[in-house]
């Protein structure tokens, strides 16, 4: 089965996010019946000695001094392409609703399935009224259009269950998954020489630097931590717009020297700095479901979440981790604390919720939805 692939970014970028990380884990982990040819924006990176099923194209450059916003030209350079990036096809994928617009009115002989990787009925709070009302259409008309829709988490699922009943029974949850590469050999003495981390308790969060990831309050609840433990590091990998507000809150509560800013991890360093965490910190505003949540469990590394989404479901209080309410990082601070205090039992049960989340795993029930999708 051949499928096409479409979506904007690199394949072979070497930091990557979690629809990125969604691809490659599908590219790498299913079986040698599919072939794929991946269509991206500009293929800067034309090896495919990583993916030896795929074929990589780009969909010509966008214009940039042409009227209209950089999704909009993106949108009408697709449009142009349809023939070519169908031409062969027997499947297309896509992982945004906005790729799936120039489809929307022309018809296919191979089914058109959607990936739903994003919390809509969150992340519509953050946006303006122009980019509410044209997201709100791309998800109707992309839903209406595509043969299967997937979504990576139950929430996002039951939410556009009860906003499009038409098209509920197209609809079908699998969850995402752990890159099995990602978890690596090293124990974690290992790892934490590798990192030059020291022999005392490691705090993690891997994301962005957003107003949805909440990292100041990360860092205002390491500072609680820091009453009980005042030997603890914090691991901060990452960036984005909010990097200087997090900067400005670790000096304001003058923890400097207990903070450590690692920048954009790769994958595999991802997975070190995991193995050598004693605890992963993660409370955002809402999730799909975050891939920095099961490569922490792969990891053996017990998590403190935000209590929302799909959290829920893979974390469970005072076994594998923590729930905790946000707005409340002196709570967090103390659920850090005890998973610090007996980490070791933590830390088996994080392991063995890691194992079903992989991608070995979770993948071929994925490829199986795609496939089954009917024109």
């Amino acid at each position: 089965m051949k499928i096409s692939i479409v979506y904007y970014n690199d394949l072979f970028e070497a930091h990557v996010g979690g629809i990125m990380s969604y691809i490659r884990g599908l590219l790498r982990y299913c079986d040698s019946s599919f072939r794929f040819v991946y269509w991206q924006r500009s293929a800067g990176h034309p090896r495919t000695d990583d993916f030896p099923n795929t074929v990589v194209r780009d969909f010509t450059k966008v214009p940039r001094r042409k009227i209209g916003s950089e999704l909009v030209r993106v949108i009408c350079v697709l449009y142009r392409w349809r023939a070519r990036i169908e031409r062969g096809s027997d499947c297309l994928l896509f992982h945004t609703a906005d790729t799936v617009l120039p489809w929307v009115f022309r018809r296919t002989t191979m089914p058109l399935v959607l990936v739903c990787h994003v919390a809509r009925q969150h992340e519509l709070r953050f946006l303006g009224p122009a980019e509410r009302v044209f997201y709100q259409l791309a998800d109707r008309l992309a839903m209406r259009r595509a043969d299967r829709t997937i979504f990576v988490s139950e929430e996002m699922l039951q939410y556009f269950s009860r906003r499009f009943p038409r098209y509920a029974h197209k609809f079908v949850y699998v969850q995402t998954f752990a890159e099995d590469h990602t978890v690596p050999r090293e124990t974690r003495e290992e790892a934490r020489k590798a990192l030059e981390l020291p022999d005392s308790p490691v705090v993690a969060y891997v994301g962005r630097f957003n107003k949805q990831k909440r990292v100041p309050e990360v860092v205002e609840s390491f500072s609680h931590l820091l009453q009980s433990h005042p030997n603890a590091l914090l691991c901060l990998a990452g960036s984005g717009e909010e990097e200087q507000r997090v900067r400005d809150k670790i000096a304001e509560l003058g923890i400097d020297r207990s903070v450590r800013l690692m920048g954009v991890l790769d994958r595999r360093e991802v997975g070190l700095l995991f193995r050598a965490a004693d605890v992963s910190v993660l409370l955002t505003n809402f999730e799909g479901t975050p891939i920095s949540l099961f490569e922490s469990l792969a990891c053996g590394c017990p998590v403190v979440v935000s209590d929302v989404a799909d959290h829920r479901k893979f974390v469970k209080n005072g076994k594998n981790g923590f729930l905790a309410k946000n707005g409340k990082p002196k709570l967090a601070g103390k659920s850090i604390g005890h998973v610090l205090n007996e980490q070791p039992r933590f830390a088996v049960a994080a392991a063995k919720s890691g194992e079903v989340v992989l991608a070995s795993r979770i993948v071929p029930t994925i490829m199986q939805a795609v496939q089954t999708a009917q024109k």
